[in-house]
């Protein structure tokens, strides 16, 4: 009895070691339940496997949640996509799968305040973080200063065909252009000297409209 004892205590110090926490929360349970109904060495692996990589899922998406910055409130729990057009479910059902990712297309979704392009952004991003995917959630309305605003024109730059980038507006999209000039214009201009606030080769309206099948989305007035 005291060397079965032992040896329970050192293989779950053994696993914790490895950082194998699943495994050693689990092994015990699953070995009684596996001498019960007689399951081989190799199902009771593979059942201990699995609580290993449920636990280390449970675990990443609370990391990634944590740091996304994502309204823990606006979820599609929380949200009636019955009262948005058929094409419109359409286009948040493949947004949610998260192909657009792997293309690195971006996604601009536009309408009157208050339709809920905010929430379904936001729970779309809830989405991909449950499949894995890092999300980061940055309200523009924080941005008050032209040194902030450079953050987001550089940050914009530098994912350009290489990650998405989802943006809602209330703005005509043909006039976010003038929309961020004039707010350049509002904190300075550039100065000489001055790294460039936008990568001159950047042009969201190019990057949507040459990629089929994700158009810009309009949410209902």
């Amino acid at each position: 009895m005291s060397n079965a004892i032992n040896r329970h205590t050192e293989l779950q110090e053994l696993l914790e070691r490895l950082k194998l926490a699943g495994m050693a929360q689990s092994f015990a349970d699953l070995a009684l339940k596996a001498a019960k109904e007689g399951l081989s060495h190799e199902v009771y692996l593979h059942e201990l496997a699995k609580r290993e990589e449920a636990l280390r899922h449970e675990r990443r998406t609370e990391r990634l949640l944590r740091q996304s910055g994502l309204p823990l409130e606006k979820t599609f729990r929380t949200f009636d996509l019955g009262r948005l057009s058929p094409t419109l479910q359409l286009h948040i059902e493949r947004l949610k799968k998260g192909v657009f990712l792997e293309q690195a297309i971006n996604v601009v979704a536009k309408g009157s305040p208050g339709v809920g392009k905010s929430h379904v952004g936001a729970a779309i991003g809830h989405e991909l973080i449950l499949a894995g995917h890092a999300v980061l959630w940055m309200p523009t309305s924080s941005l008050h200063d032209r040194d902030e605003m450079e953050v987001l024109f550089t940050f914009l730059a530098e994912r350009y065909e290489h990650k998405s980038v989802m943006i809602t507006t209330n703005l005509v999209w043909s006039r976010m252009g003038a929309h961020f000039q004039k707010s350049d214009d509002h904190h300075g201009g550039h100065r000489p000297g001055d790294p460039p606030l936008r990568d001159p080769g950047y042009d969201g309206r190019r990057q949507l409209s040459r990629t089929p099948g994700y158009p810009p989305t309009s949410l209902p007035t």
